[in-house]
């Protein structure tokens, strides 16, 4: 039997870590975690940008409805035999096109008379807000939101008047940056 030496736990062997070795795992260990917040950051705000983009997008596509619902309104009216102006309510009444003014309007833009057409939009556009229903409009009082909308209503220059091109613009500003949406759909007298 051997008795106690203790070169047995001497650290000449050099299994331990030196100061070093520790510099350098405490250094990548914070490159890493310093990496990873910077992704967890990257996603939370590429996250916040995507979901505004998509309210953007459903307002877009709401301002093409509207207009398609207007000329699908004319397409009664014309069927009950209402004027306007003292002629026949045609399948565009309703929808002038810009120039002049581009026009603006909201889920429940109904136009009472088609002499009247969708309203003008102020110049610059003024947000849309959250009414007390919980729905963007354009007009009344609720929560103002970063965005506005456009819509803007072509017509052939010539030859039969058998379309409209509606191009709906949805601009916001988020992060420092300006951000817009466009959706365009031509709809058509087909009736």
């Amino acid at each position: 039997m051997r008795g106690f030496v203790f070169s047995q736990f001497s650290h000449e062997s050099g299994a331990g870590f030196t100061i070093i070795e520790v510099i350098v795992a405490i250094f990548l260990l914070t490159v890493g975690a310093v990496g990873v917040y910077s992704l967890v950051n990257q996603a939370l705000m590429s996250a916040s940008i995507l979901s505004s983009r998509l309210t953007a997008v459903y307002l877009a596509q709401e301002g093409v409805e509207i207009g398609r619902n207007i000329r699908d309104g004319n397409w009664l009216e014309m069927a009950d035999g209402l004027q306007c102006g003292g002629t026949n309510v045609e399948w565009a009444d309703g929808l002038p096109f810009s120039p002049p003014k581009d026009r603006r309007g909201q889920y429940d833009t109904a136009v009472s008379d088609p002499c009247d057409g969708l309203p003008a939009h102020q110049d610059p556009p003024t947000p849309l807000i959250i009414n007390s229903e919980g729905f963007y409009a354009d007009t009344g009082s609720g929560i103002t939101t970063p965005f506005t909308r456009v819509i803007h209503i072509e017509k052939p220059e010539s030859g039969p008047n058998t379309w409209r091109e509606i191009t709906v613009i949805v601009r916001w500003r988020e992060r420092g940056r300006t951000h817009n949406t466009i959706a365009q759909e031509k709809i058509y007298n087909w009736r």
